[in-house]
């Protein structure tokens, strides 16, 4: 979160969400600047973000369109700025560009359906941030850049930190072989001590598969 101790480079955060990435090329005032704003469309649906209601609304056509418009409207999340008023702004520091995006929001008055990302250049607002707002389901946890980035289309120059949560499953099944095995069939049990699937795991990275292969054994009568 924090930059090194030989760094003059600071750092921000800001929430991310599990949603369809975009950029939005529109007029934020049409009579008088168009910028080029790189965010994110979120639906809000059942207190939470909803990918399927956003995806919903994206193959949606005619009144059904117009009905999930005002049944689950769509806010867009404004990251960074890239153009403005034709003007590239790829070269531009990342810490200028986030206050050119700022001053877009203030001087034009833009509130909701637009949303300016939350940003904190404050370890302990950030680490806060992790623990509480990514409760929310839909909130990841955090992206990490420096102000003194430029915008490298194409490249993985942003750090992610998404909040990881522990519980106890157990591994009822496996795809795969026994001695290859592809990915976990996870379970636990009920109230009454029944095993109930929770769902598969990601697939099995070679080393975990054979550290976990040492240790299985084909499935006896009555298993679930």
């Amino acid at each position: 979160m924090s930059p090194s101790q030989d760094s003059t480079d600071a750092c921000c955060a800001w929430l991310i969400c599990s949603t369809l990435h975009t950029a939005s090329e529109r007029a934020v005032d049409e009579t008088d600047v168009v910028a080029r704003i790189n965010g994110e469309l979120v639906v809000w649906a059942e207190e939470k973000m909803s990918f399927e209601a956003l995806q919903r609304r994206a193959v949606s056509g005619g009144r059904t369109a117009a009905r999930l418009a005002q049944e689950m409207p769509e806010h867009f999340i404004a990251f960074d700025v890239l153009q403005i008023d034709g003007q590239e702004l790829l070269h531009v520091p990342y810490g200028e560009r986030r206050a050119r995006l700022e001053r877009l929001f203030a001087d034009h008055g833009l509130s909701a359906p637009w949303t300016l990302c939350p940003e904190t250049a404050d370890v302990t607002t950030a680490q806060e941030w992790l623990t509480s707002w990514t409760q929310v389901p839909g909130v990841e946890g955090l992206v990490i850049r420096g102000s003194g980035q430029r915008y490298l289309p194409g490249a993985r120059a942003l750090y992610k930190v998404r909040r990881r949560d522990s519980t106890e499953v157990v591994v009822g099944a496996i795809t795969g072989t026994v001695r290859r095995p592809q990915t976990l069939v996870l379970g636990r049990l009920d109230a009454a001590g029944v095993l109930r699937p929770v769902g598969p795991s990601t697939p099995l990275r070679s080393d975990a598969a054979r550290e976990l292969a040492d240790r299985l054994t084909p499935a006896g009568p009555g298993h679930p």
